[in-house]
């Protein structure tokens, strides 16, 4: 090896090492992403395990066209999300999930909330004119122009493990077949669970990736700007650190977070024809995510208002995959200010496709 060769390395080495103490706040999970779980208890899916073994997130992704979402389907769709559950080894985050409500408007600055199924044709139209807003549930969960949705599934954890095993992928699939014949094309995916083929994996990745990402921002109580530990404080720092950035990357389809919610529950309240601005009042703010802790919706943002989730559809599997949450967190620890940023698999870990 050459003397510039490991002048480079010893180089690079100590740029990392800078790297590293510069994080500071930053705790990393190494618990699994079931430990965001348990901080969000109100977000009914239980997100499964990567940490420092280097493992993606054993998820499926079921994506189902439709020739249009009128209430019979969207009571189908329900239903398959509820049998995904019923298996009782599986659990799911999608548009029929119990936790996942449609607004409507209901009088001045207000709003009620339904369950997909619940909506009836008259009202559809009205909730569809509003979920484009802060991208919410398109392109999160539906595609665009409104002829399919995605459901993410992963299997629960049996001995603190969270992986597909045989028994698992075949119940899932018992699922999807019993559904299959009610939508008018149903792809599902999971390389982790052997689910699919190529062509289910292209179809899901032009809307809405295969995979998902999060990473967990908790808010510093005690800063020395005092403004930037208030909400409104956090909300400003994510619009200016959130999805501008993180769209920048090819793999990303969507990107959520608490003001994703303010976004599209503003729009509703104030019968919004485009993106409303988030509003610029704390108290405000503030009543809009109790309201939908009362209602039964996870926001993203515990109910303390300290704690909150970033999650993104993307194409990236593998070890691209296992590598995202630490460009997440990059991201935005760049951009959020007295913000502590931490997630599964942080720091780039080696990936072990022979060992999955």
């Amino acid at each position: 090896m050459s003397q510039k060769t490991e002048d480079e390395e010893k180089l690079a080495q100590e740029k990392d090492e800078r790297r590293s103490s510069g994080w500071g706040g930053i705790l990393v999970l190494l618990a699994g992403l079931a430990a965001i779980a348990g901080i969000f208890a109100f977000a009914r899916m239980s997100l499964p395990e990567g940490g420092a073994s280097g493992y993606e997130a054993p998820l499926c992704t079921i994506m189902l066209e439709v020739n249009a979402l009128d209430q019979k389907t969207r009571q189908e769709i329900e239903s398959l999300e509820r049998d995904v559950v019923a298996t009782g080894v599986l659990d799911e985050l999608g548009p029929g999930s119990p936790n996942v409500k449609y607004l409507l408007p209901a009088g001045v600055d207000s709003f009620s909330a339904a369950r997909l199924g619940e909506v009836t044709d008259a009202e559809w139209p009205v909730a569809w004119g509003y979920m484009k807003l802060g991208d919410w549930f398109v392109p999160r969960f539906f595609r665009l122009d409104g002829t399919a949705c995605v459901i993410r599934v992963g299997p629960k954890p049996v001995n603190n493990l969270t992986r597909f095993t045989p028994e698992t992928a075949e119940k899932l699939k018992d699922v999807i077949e019993k559904h299959r014949e009610k939508f008018k094309a149903v792809h599902a995916y999971s390389h982790l669970g052997g689910i699919g083929e190529a062509a289910d994996r292209d179809a899901i990745n032009v809307s809405f990736g295969v995979q998902t990402q999060w990473v967990k921002l908790s808010r510093n109580m005690a800063p020395q700007d005092k403004s930037d530990a208030s909400l409104l404080g956090m909300m400003r720092a994510f619009e200016r650190g959130i999805k501008g950035p993180l769209l920048q990357k090819p793999s990303i389809r969507s990107v959520v977070s608490p003001v994703s919610w303010a976004t599209y529950a503003q729009g509703v309240m104030t019968l919004a024809q485009k993106e409303p601005e988030v509003p610029r009042d704390e108290a405000t703010l503030a009543s809009i995510f109790k309201r939908a802790h009362e209602l039964g919706i996870n926001p993203l943002l515990s109910p303390d208002n300290t704690q909150a989730l970033v999650e993104v559809g993307t194409t990236a599997e593998g070890k691209e995959n296992t590598e995202l949450p630490y460009y997440m967190a990059v991201t935005l620890q760049e951009t959020v200010k007295n913000v502590r940023v931490s997630g599964e698999r942080l720091r780039p870990v080696k990936y072990k496709p022979d060992e999955r």
